[in-house]
């Protein structure tokens, strides 16, 4: 198999591209999936990387979000009628190598008609597109994965480990220990299943760490093996969106209650923490009330260091950056409280005040 090839904008999907690169990465390995950020060496020409990256691709993934067509620069310019803007150069020149090139429709994103695409992008109006969810990103990126024909390219799982003890009276048939450690006395097998299930789909460091278990090549097995944890698994993602959707509601108290339950749940959460991080998005931020831009900043600040990332401080960063320089611009507008949020949560992923 080629490599895939990532291709997106960064101050608008930069944590869609960094998420799924990861999953990425996990099912089919470093060397088989390609993202500029990772893979150019510092020092080396960005530009005969990339066609020659390019070369070797199978496929591209173009992520698309809600202004992709309608991006603008720093002049006002819509930046697909840039000759010089290495998104359209990557489509490009994608699509005049036959390198298959699958749109990847992100935060409910259309597929861009062909009317207001230059010239050399038109036939990308054309490719079948695939839409990822933050709500069934785990089963969306599996479902792509296998739509794509790489499953028989992903990594083969490691072997499992199951200890088998001694019954009493005598040795009996092995027994799965659990994923998640026991808290206490009584708790049901049922119980212990889902939370096994939520550790496989999700890894999510706000959960206890998981004991050696056997490793599963298809979460939708996984879900399937226990009644109970065909509810269990999605809840926690819900439950996620659901008071991140709240946050932002006409209801100052309600939005404060949705922020302090993040807060005081999902601080661990690295799930948590990306839907955050996405809502300071260009496109999520201005639609966000006072309240609402107030506890996401908050819910990040207070967020435990356990579920942020290199890449997850890269993206907060580049959004924190991208607002101050509408600020400095004059075209936004933020309350005090908010900005000086702002800056406490730039200092945290390391960009000072302006």
């Amino acid at each position: 198999m080629g490599i895939v090839f990532i291709n997106y904008r960064r101050d608008q999907t930069a944590g869609e591209a960094r998420a799924l690169y990861n999953d990425l990465v996990e099912m089919l390995g470093t060397e088989r999936v390609f993202m500029d950020v990772d893979n150019i060496a510092l020092g080396t020409d960005f530009r005969q990387v990339l066609r020659e990256r390019l070369d070797a691709s199978q496929m591209m993934l173009s992520l698309i979000g809600r202004d992709w067509a309608d991006a603008r620069d720093g002049t006002g310019q819509r930046r697909l009628d840039n000759p010089a803007d290495f998104v359209r150069l990557e489509i490009a020149t994608a699509l005049q190598r036959n390198v298959a090139v699958t749109p990847v429709l992100l935060q409910g994103a259309s597929m861009p008609a062909a009317e207001v695409l230059p010239d050399d992008l038109k036939n990308l109006a054309f490719r079948n597109g695939f839409e990822l969810s933050h709500t069934r990103w785990e089963s969306d990126v599996h479902e792509l994965v296998r739509r794509l024909g790489l499953l028989g390219a992903a990594k083969a799982p490691p072997p499992a480990v199951v200890p088998a003890p001694a019954q009493a009276g005598g040795a009996g048939p092995p027994r799965a220990r659990s994923a998640i450690p026991m808290v206490a006395a009584g708790v049901g097998v049922l119980a212990v299943a889902a939370g096994a299930a939520w550790m496989a789909v999700h890894r999510d460091p706000s959960i206890a760490s998981p004991a050696p278990q056997q490793a599963a090549a298809d979460p939708a097995r996984v879900i399937a093996a226990s009644p109970t944890a065909a509810v269990a698994v999605p809840q926690k993602a819900e439950d996620i969106e659901r008071l991140v959707a709240q946050i932002n509601d006409e209801s100052p108290e309600s939005s404060r209650a949705a922020g302090e339950r993040l807060r005081k749940e999902f601080a661990r959460s690295p799930l948590a923490v990306r839907v955050a991080i996405d809502q300071l998005a260009a496109a999520n931020f201005q639609k966000l009330s006072r309240e609402g831009r107030t506890e996401v900043l908050r819910f990040l600040i207070a967020s435990d260091d356990s579920a942020w990332t290199a890449d997850r401080r890269d993206a907060a960063a580049d959004a924190i950056r991208r607002i101050r320089q509408r600020l400095d611009a004059g075209t936004a507008r933020l309350v005090p409280q908010v900005v000086d949020l702002l800056d406490q949560l730039g200092r945290r992923v390391g960009v000072q005040p302006s």
